[in-house]
């Protein structure tokens, strides 16, 4: 276990920095893009092994929800700007439909139903990469997965990545 405030990097997994937090949750920092989020791990474990490509990590909760945090240069490859590539994801978001959809010059949030699930994504642009927390959760667990919605939200972010 580790100690409050200290950093852990996994010795096959160079890329990923994992730092404890309050309350079961944990900093984790991708620094081959540069993504940061908050994640509650008291709630999720880890999916192994991880995507060979270094772009982020999946997660798996007992009531059967999935978290996935990844970045890409997706909006440089697929288009040539980020309010493009934000229309590119509406268009392949394989929702039943979009329930939810807000958005800012560098950011998308989109949500919906996708059968007995509900689908939270959110895309940020920054630091030379898009950012993406996507999680899908059981309808009926809804109450529980707002709240950690709203703090994976808010806490994705990006930090200059290692390179």
């Amino acid at each position: 276990m580790l100690a409050a405030g200290s950093v852990a990097k996994s010795p096959a997994l160079a890329d990923d920095t994992w730092a404890p937090l309050s309350k079961g949750w944990e900093g984790y920092t991708n620094e081959r893009f540069g993504t940061a989020v908050e994640i509650p791990r008291y709630l999720f474990k880890l999916v192994e092994p991880p995507p060979t490509n270094g772009d982020g990590r999946e997660f798996k909760s007992a009531d059967g929800a999935r978290l996935w945090i990844s970045a890409s240069y997706a909006p440089s490859v697929v288009t040539d700007t980020f309010q493009e590539y934000k229309e590119w994801v509406l268009e392949h978001a394989e929702l039943d439909r979009v329930t939810y959809k807000a958005e800012g010059k560098n950011w998308l949030v989109l949500s919906g139903p996708k059968g007995s699930t509900v689908v939270y994504r959110k895309v940020f642009e920054g630091c030379g990469a898009a950012h993406e927390v996507h999680i899908e959760y059981p309808a009926q667990r809804k109450a529980l997965y707002d709240q950690v919605i709203a703090r994976l939200s808010k806490s994705l972010g990006c930090a200059m990545p290692k390179r």
